[in-house]
């Protein structure tokens, strides 16, 4: 159970994820985004897994696909094509043979990023045991109906996507299924890459921008009832000067170096 979105962005990718862990007798948080990263004289690049399922399957995948990231500098081309075989093989040996176990079958999703200084970026997810290319957003897990939903709302008018936007896209799409969908929550991790390099979001950060939302929503509200009582006086100033105060206050909460703006 978690939630993790990808955000394909103008030179860019942006990976986000939930950090909570539920059994049925507890619940706690890791992190759920690996990586591995490649610096040459003449080549940089990045590949990050994160994904939805059970924990134990997916920490192997990542360790596996991250693995094969940084192994003679490999082209996406080839990435695809080892991950989509790995994929169909660890189905065939790890998870086909217990589907029919118990009232909960193991199961993985997986989000997967590469970027490069010499290529432009790319994303895949998988539905069962089929890896697909995607051109600009993809969430997986429990919470993957409901971030769709509020990206569905919102993702064209922020388009061509800038990475500072994406990134503070996810962290709002996340913090809403935390709160809204039962097994996810805890702490948010982000990750951008762009140009081969990678940037993670502090989650002291992502925890002042939820701050943010959460002002945002009751702004979001008011606004919505006065438009259905036009008897209402309110001053619409007082709206524009706290948009103001948000937009200024999300700005200072999120760092990126000159190169991830």
């Amino acid at each position: 159970m978690t939630i993790a979105l990808g955000i394909l962005t103008h030179g860019g990718v942006v990976i986000a994820a939930d950090t909570e862990i539920g059994v049925e007798y507890l619940k706690t948080g890791e992190g759920k985004i690996s990586f591995s990263h490649e610096l040459s004289p003449s080549y940089e690049a990045t590949l990050t897994v994160t994904g939805s399922g059970n924990s134990g399957y997916l920490n192997h995948v990542q360790k596996d696909l991250t693995r094969f990231g940084v192994t003679d500098s490999p082209s996406k081309e080839a990435i695809q094509q080892y991950a989509s075989g790995y994929i169909t093989e660890f189905y065939a040996k790890h998870i086909i043979p217990f589907s029919n176990s118990g009232n909960q079958p193991p199961d993985i999703q997986i989000i997967m990023a590469h970027g490069s200084d010499k290529s432009s970026p790319t994303m895949w997810a998988t539905e069962n045991n089929v890896l697909t290319e995607y051109a600009s957003y993809v969430a997986v897990g429990i919470g993957e109906m409901y971030a769709r939903i509020l990206m569905d709302k919102v993702f064209m008018t922020f388009w061509p996507m800038r990475s500072r936007n994406a990134i503070l896209l996810a962290a709002y799409v996340v913090f809403h299924v935390k709160e809204c969908i039962p097994g996810c929550g805890k702490e948010t991790d982000i990750v951008c890459l762009r140009g081969g390099a990678p940037h993670f979001v502090g989650r002291a950060e992502v925890k002042t921008l939820e701050e943010i939302f959460r002002r945002y929503s009751q702004v979001e509200a008011t606004l919505l009832h006065d438009i259905f009582n036009e008897s209402e006086k309110r001053d619409i100033r007082m709206m524009s000067r706290e948009v103001r105060k948000l937009r200024i206050e999300t700005k200072k909460a999120l760092y990126l170096p000159e190169q991830f703006e």
